[in-house]
């Protein structure tokens, strides 16, 4: 599993504004994705990289926005927002695909 230190992408960087989809991708490669109805919010993230995701929202994004969260827990909630539009604008088909691929691959696994 992916442990940040503090104010630091996996590359130690300062991931404010540096973050990629690639990195999203490899973070959330390699947690364990649940789906689970919530009334309250789109997604939410444990500190063991488990993400859970709400099925009645725009999961991709959400995951998008949960893997931030991983990637660099520093953020503020209003960052981690701005980030996960910045990426998500700047996607290619291909990198939405491969994101739904992980995505599926990675919910309720074991």
């Amino acid at each position: 599993m992916y442990t940040t230190p503090h104010r630091q992408s996996m590359t130690g960087e300062r991931t404010d504004s540096s973050l990629t989809i690639k990195q999203v991708i490899a973070v959330l490669s390699q947690c364990k994705i649940n789906l689970r109805k919530s009334r309250s919010t789109a997604g939410e993230v444990n500190w063991k990289e488990e993400v859970w995701l709400e099925p009645s929202m725009d999961i991709l994004s959400t995951a998008v926005h949960e893997a931030i969260h991983i990637l660099d827990r520093s953020l503020t909630e209003d960052k981690v927002l701005a980030l996960e539009a910045k990426i998500t604008k700047k996607m290619t088909i291909a990198e939405w695909k491969q994101l739904l691929e992980v995505v599926n691959n990675r919910v309720n696994r074991r």
